[in-house]
């Protein structure tokens, strides 16, 4: 193929013209030959099918008669087809009946057994089967077997034709392709020689011959156009060759100016660099300037740095020949030109160069007639700007006249951009020196010290001034460093070393003072300060410095101990007025509480009213008292918030309830308006709620004459955990002056100032006010006007109960759905508070302001098909009052059936006894709670009980009488408290079961069940703590759950939460007093929270008056009256208490710390039943000793202890025998 590619075009088409015609013939001449060969093998066995029918129709008889021999004669007739090679006849039986064998044949080639039917091609043989048939039936088979002789001739013979046919087609081909190949090639050689040619000449002339128009023609039309081409372009390139030469010629010539004028602006540059002043710096410049342009005059004009529109001449020049230009220079050293003025005025007017052609007839230009003598005739200028302004503008001037010239013009701006930072550069360094002169004087007459430390916390620089604050020079200190750090005081270097370490690395900025010793070895005060750290010079360094303060540390230990001393003085005042309003409320209490008990006996009306005179004035003491304390305690910072679980709904109620009484008294409407939206499961402490509730509202009804007071609660937007509460404490009172709503919040402090105060008052409780919500999280502020009435609000945040949902009860029942009620009430307050209750209940109220009103909403109601079932009444409505509305409405027979209820503020008596006259149903005192009003109202539409009728008043005490007869688990192991608990819960109709251990109470309720447990603390064997979990765990699988409540005979800090935690639910503390108790049975039974009893903490029982061992009336109010009771609680304090300290003797001898304990708490709780302050203190004080397990202390507590218990003894017998009798 190599050899191929190399040959010319002219053989390449010959070979090629020759193979493609032998090619073509040689496979005409094969496809012939196949095909001759598939005819004659088809022809032979045709014949060969043909002779062997022949055969088989003339043996048929043969076959029949089994001749052999004339099966034999019949073959014999083969030997005519000299191609037959072998035969055979088979019988039916598939033998060989004859056979024929060719001269010189081998035997073996006839099978011994006839194969299928039809022929088959054997090595250079044809063999056929076919059978010999009689009437449809094969009786034999005949077998013929030809060679394949004629077939081989024959192809022979066709093999010899080709080869003749092929060699005279090649010599034919040969001779057509080397005359006809010249077509084609000789054209190609021409356009090959013209190539060569052009590439060894040169000659672009030389054009090719076209011969032809096919596609080789166009190729040389296109090889010469291209040779034209190339021609035009050498003319060309020929051309721009010698205009580029020219053109080089010019731009050298340019760059040797422009080289120049670098060369000048290097100068200028450098000379500016070299120079110390502006005056030289611009000097140098002139000097440059003039000698690359060779002209004679240069001059410099400069800004005054008090005047920005005016330029000066400066005493800078360049003169070739100063003789010559001394007059110019005189005059022109002599000038102050303005913005726009002359040369240098325009171009600093314009901040670009400017250029004069001839300044003797320029009229702005002011030296042209001197000009005109001393022959200067064109002139240039050049600013230059620093900061955006023009600060100089240099001038040049030659002889003679000269066409403006923009290049220079342009270098010129450039060497006054040049100059620009070199003068602002030198302005700057001489600014620069004259600050370091003057800080340097600033610094040596200021009293702090100045410093600059590196990063190693050596000291490189300190101002003079440090000698007169520290005594030692800053030489002294540059050269020894421990001079800095090594003496200052010890207790204050590594506070100071911390502050220099995280200045360096962290760059924290540091003010600190410590105390460091001078030379003479005095110790002063040092205030030191940093501004922060820079680097220079790969290096770190900071400023700082610090100031002597010696003498304010002394002023201030001064201020500090006279501080402390009236501190001290506070706390004593406080402590003493604790101790004081502590020792005046124990004669107090004993006022108030033998005075209510004469007010229950039989009195003459003047006693009554001394008795109540008495009793307001004790109360009114008893106020102040407590405030005293309050503040007292504010004032010492002894006043806490303790945050506990409690119902915000049931302390609002409480709160109402307390002071609903006096604004009854004075014929005012209280309300308290809770939106419902506000949570009620709050964290909070509720005591210190009430206390500012019960101050702000209580000063609403004592400045209140006619109207109503409001409190109303908002909530804002409450998170997952805690809500921000609104408190809004409106009345319709007085009101409060402007120049006066700060002051009433300060200390004693009225709004009535005057010595003849109509209202009285301490002016404490605001002030208490306001400091208890600013701990609760809020601010108090008063909104009020004279004549108007006032309202306070106040803000308080509160947490969220965990697991408890925001809704303050749970759903309504069923049977209040659509309800239709009438609510009647002239004050809207109320009647808004109701119709959002009843709105709660999925009831549909509506509510008029008066009587009138209210009986055309009924009667409309009737006649529209749609009556109302429930109508809520006010009873002290102006004009037609609630109880003649009801007798009005039971004068109706259309509205006959209706269930009254009758709300009333005043309660007063005579009012029960008319109600049932005129058909009420039922009866109650505002304010009411919720869920009072609910049950209130359940009850009323229930049926009666089979066999009851109820024909009497339901009343709050009658709802109390139908609640629920309760199954109560006391587990207690002090026989005492079990007596108390037992007969308070028996006398309200509940069902009671004793348990003396945990283990007992665990046994109980897996058999029994109860509503709910009271549970002591501390019990042998099992406590309640560990009862309470093993009851829990057991729920978690039976599903139920059992109120269980906390009883402990000393409130600790704390007890809460471990009650909380061990899965109880309400809390109540020893001694049991009957309201806390069956107030939070309530709760607890309603919501289960430790919402009641955390309302109440107590810290034991409350204080015995002087000489007393304990509190009778406060132990008989407990005992609610009951003489027996108090003569069986101390028969078995007297069975009881002497067993109990034998164990306590006997634990302490045998130091059992766990025994001792147990038998303390047990006497505790059980002195606690009758208020024995002194005995109750005894046995705590013995039971700590014990905890902490003190030999010492647990024998002293235990001398006290037997002292208080046997006076206790005596006192307790002298009760019981005075009962007795």
């Amino acid at each position: 193929m190599t050899a191929f590619k190399d040959l010319s075009i002219k053989w390449k088409l010959m070979l090629l013209m020759m193979l493609t015609s032998c090619a073509a013939l040689l496979l005409a001449c094969l496809a012939f030959m196949t095909y001759e060969l598939v005819t004659m093998r088809q022809t032979m066995a045709q014949e060969l099918e043909t002779l062997a029918g022949i055969i088989a129709d003339n043996s048929t008889a043969t076959l029949s008669f089994k001749d052999t021999k004339a099966a034999e004669e019949t073959l014999a007739t083969l030997g005519a087809k000299p191609q037959i090679m072998a035969a055979a006849i088979y019988g039916p039986d598939d033998a060989i009946l004859a056979r024929y064998l060719r001269p010189g044949a081998f035997p073996g080639t006839i099978p011994a057994t006839p194969e299928a039917d039809g022929y088959r091609f054997a090595a250079r043989r044809l063999a056929l089967f076919g059978p010999v048939l009689m009437d449809d039936d094969r009786i034999g088979t005949v077998y013929l077997q030809s060679d394949l002789s004629l077939m081989v001739a024959r192809i022979q013979r066709y093999i010899a034709i080709v080869l003749a046919v092929m060699a005279a087609s090649t010599i034919l081909a040969l001779l057509l392709a080397s005359r006809l190949q010249g077509v084609i090639s000789e054209p190609i050689l021409d356009l090959v020689g013209a190539t060569r040619l052009v590439a060894t000449e040169k000659n672009y002339a030389v054009r090719a011959r076209r011969r032809s128009r096919d596609e080789v023609g166009l190729l040389i039309d296109g090889f010469n156009d291209m040779l034209s081409q190339i021609q035009e372009r050498d003319r060309a390139l020929e051309a721009a060759r010698e205009a580029l030469e020219q053109r080089v010629e010019e731009r050298t010539r340019e760059l040797l100016q422009q080289l120049a004028f670098i060369q000048l602006l290097r100068t200028v540059a450098a000379l500016a660099n070299e120079t110390t002043t502006i005056e030289e710096s611009l000097r140098a410049c002139l000097v440059a300037v003039c000698g690359s342009i060779g002209w004679p005059v240069g001059h410099v004009y400069m800004r005054p740095p008090d005047a920005a529109d005016r330029l000066i001449a400066l005493p800078v020049w360049h003169l070739d020949v100063p003789h010559r230009f001394a007059a110019f220079r005189k005059i022109t050293e002599g000038m102050v030109l303005k913005r726009g003025e002359g040369l240098p005025g325009r171009v600093m007017e314009s901040g670009r160069p400017a250029w004069i052609r001839d300044v003797t007839q320029d009229p702005s230009f002011p030296r042209a007639r001197l000009a005109q003598d001393i022959a200067v005739r064109t002139g240039f200028a050049f600013p230059v700007v620093v900061g955006g302004e023009v600060a100089a503008v240099l001038e040049f001037f030659t002889t003679t006249t000269m066409e403006p010239d923009e290049k220079l013009l342009q270098l010129m701006a450039q060497v006054g951009t040049q100059l620009g930072p070199a003068i602002q550069r030198r302005s700057a360094e001489e600014s620069l020196r004259r600050s370091e002169e003057k800080y340097r004087s600033l610094v040596a007459n200021i009293p702090d010290v100045t410093w600059t430390s590196d990063s190693s916390g050596a000291i490189v620089f300190i101002s003079p001034n440090v000698e007169k604050v520290y005594g030692f020079t800053p030489e002294e200190i540059y050269s020894d460093a421990a001079l800095w750090f090594g003496r200052i005081h010890p207790d204050d270097v590594e506070a100071v070393k911390g502050a220099y370490r995280g200045l360096f690395e962290s760059n924290r900025k540091f003010q600190i003072e410590y105390r460091i010793q001078r030379k003479d070895g005095a110790w002063i005060w040092l205030y030191d300060r940093t501004l922060g750290t820079y680097g220079k010079a790969e290096e770190t360094y900071a400023d700082g410095m610090f100031t002597d303060i010696t003498e304010r540390k002394h002023a201030e230990l001064e201020l500090q101990k006279a501080k402390e001393g009236a501190e001290q003085a506070s706390r004593s005042k406080s402590e003493f007025l604790a101790n004081v309003s502590h020792e005046i409320r124990t004669p107090m209490n004993g006022i108030i509480g033998m005075t209510d008990l004469l007010l229950d006996t039989r009195l003459r009306p003047e006693q009554r009213e001394y008795l109540d005179i008495v009793k307001s004035s004790a109360d009114g003491l008893l106020t102040l008292i407590n405030d005293i304390l309050d503040f007292s305690k504010i004032e010492a910072g002894r006043l806490e918030i303790e945050p506990i679980d409690f119902s915000l709904r049931d302390c609002l109620d409480n709160t109402m309830r307390i002071l609903a009484v006096r604004a009854h008294g004075k014929g005012l409407e209280l309300a308290c308006h809770v939106l419902p939206d506000v949570p009620d499961a709050v964290v909070g402490d509720p005591g210190r709620l009430r206390q500012v509730l019960i101050n702000l509202v209580g000063n609403a009804i004592k400045f209140t004459e006619r109207g109503e007071v409001v409190v109303r609660v908002e909530s804002e937007a409450p998170t997952s955990e805690e809500a921000q509460l609104t408190f809004a404490v409106s009345d319709t009172g007085i009101g409060i002056p402007e120049e006066k709503h700060r002051a009433i919040f300060e200390a004693f402090t009225q709004a009535d100032g005057s010595t003849t105060r109509k209202y009285g008052g301490t002016g404490l409780g605001l002030t208490i006010s306001s400091q208890l919500v600013e701990m609760m999280g809020g601010r108090i502020r008063v909104d009020s006007l004279i004549g108007r009435g006032s309202t306070f609000r106040f803000s308080v945040r509160l947490g969220l109960q965990r697991g408890r949902t925001l809704t303050p009860e749970p759903p309504p029942p069923q049977e209040l759905r659509d309800l239709p009620v009438l609510v009647v009430d002239d004050n809207a307050t109320n009647r808004r508070i109701l119709e959002e209750m009843f709105e709660g209940w999925r009831m549909k109220p509506v509510a008029v302001d008066g009587g009138e009103a209210a009986l055309m909403a009924l009667k409309n109601a009737a006649r529209g098909g749609r009556p109302f079932r429930l109508v809520i009444l006010d009873a002290n409505m102006p004009g037609m009052d609630g109880f003649t509305l009801a007798e009005r409405i039971q004068g109706e027979r259309q509205l006959q059936g209706l269930d009254l209820i009758m709300l009333t503020s005043g309660g007063q008596r005579g009012e029960a006894a008319r109600s049932r006259q005129v058909g009420i149903s039922a009866y109650l005192t505002k304010p009411t709670r919720r869920s009072e009003l609910l049950d209130l109202i359940m009850t009323v539409l229930s049926p009666p009980a089979p066999g009851r009728r109820r024909d009497r008043l339901i009343t709050r005490h009658t709802l109390r009488e139908e609640r629920r007869r309760l199954r109560v688990l006391l587990v207690e192991d002090n026989r005492v408290n079990r007596a108390v608990a037992v007969r308070l819960l028996e006398r309200r109709g509940h069902s009671v079961t004793i348990a003396r251990t945990g283990r007992e109470a665990l046994d109980l309720t897996r058999t029994r069940p109860f509503d709910v447990a009271l549970m002591d603390l501390q019990m042998p064997e099992m406590g309640g703590l560990e009862a309470t979990a093993a009851i829990r765990h057991r729920e978690q699988v039976t599903g139920k759950h059992l109120s269980i409540i906390a009883m402990t005979a000393h409130a600790m800090k704390g007890d809460r939460e471990r009650c909380l935690a061990a899965g109880m639910d309400g809390y109540v503390a020893k001694p049991i007093q009957a309201d806390d108790l069956f107030q939070t049975i309530d709760s607890v039974l309603s919501r289960s929270p430790l919402e009641a009893s955390a309302e109440r903490p107590s810290a034991g029982p409350p204080p015995a008056r002087r000489g007393e061992l304990f509190d009778r009336r406060a132990l008989m109010a407990r005992l609610e009256g009951d003489s027996g009771l108090l003569t069986e609680i101390v028969e078995l304090f007297m069975k009881s208490a002497p067993g109990l300290m034998r164990d306590a003797e006997k634990a302490l001898h045998g130091r059992d710390a766990k025994a001792l304990e147990r038998a303390a708490h047990t006497l505790k709780g059980m002195v606690a039943n009758f208020g024995a302050r002194t005995a109750f203190e005894a046995a705590l004080r013995m039971e700590k000793m014990a905890q902490k397990d003190d030999a010492t202390g647990t024998r002293a507590a235990w001398a006290s202890l037997e002292k208080e218990m046997a006076r206790l003894t005596k006192a307790l017998v002298k009760l019981a025998e005075e009962h007795a009798a």
